[in-house]
């Protein structure tokens, strides 16, 4: 049989020639019957080797396998974890940036309420610049009529007085005049557009 050992060879007498061949065959069967176990045995060898091998391969790739998935899932966890805190953190600052919006909405809200439209600005310039125009021809007809009163009042003095004397007092009365018109005009043209400002 095939278990390694070799069976017992006979032994030949020379008696006979078909003991003999028998005896040729027997042995050549024994061989090669030694020669097929023994190749067997080998390939189970072989075939045990290749096994073990793949085994140990097997093995490594589910343990690297597990290695990877692991990493994997610590991967995303820790990808998700900051993909939490950056909706957490944006969302913060949405929140902020709105609050600040709002704000200033506010701001400008109550700054419109406060302000002037631009035509009813445009009204009151219009209004005023009248008011002033009037104003000026106003006052350029009293300043008329006070430069022939202070002409008639010049007349006057140099006839009776005469001289040096009457035009040195003239004068100083032609500039106390002035200013006092100066300052009329001036109090007048500030308290209009005062008044057209404020109306």
């Amino acid at each position: 049989m095939t278990d390694g050992s070799h069976t017992e060879r006979p032994e030949g007498n020379g008696g006979s020639t078909a003991n003999s061949v028998r005896d040729f065959f027997t042995l050549w069967l024994i061989r090669l019957e030694d020669f097929y176990g023994e190749r067997d045995r080998r390939y189970e060898d072989r075939f045990r080797a290749i096994e073990g091998g793949t085994a140990e391969k097997f093995r490594a790739a589910e343990v690297a396998v597990a290695a990877a998935l692991a990493a994997q899932e610590k991967a995303v966890n820790a990808a998700f974890l900051a993909s939490e805190k950056a909706i957490v953190k944006a969302e913060g600052a949405q929140s902020d940036y709105n609050e600040r919006s709002n704000e200033f909405r506010g701001q400008l809200d109550d700054q419109a309420k406060t302000l002037i439209s631009k035509d009813e600005a445009i009204t009151r310039f219009t209004v005023g610049e009248q008011r002033l125009e009037d104003a000026r021809k106003s006052y350029d007809v009293q300043f008329d009529d006070i430069k022939k009163q202070l002409g008639s009042l010049r007349e006057s003095r140099s006839e009776s007085f005469g001289g040096r004397a009457q035009s040195k007092e003239s004068q100083t009365l032609t500039l106390a005049v002035l200013g006092l018109i100066m300052s009329v005009l001036t109090i007048a043209a500030s308290s209009g557009i005062a008044y057209a400002l404020t109306h």
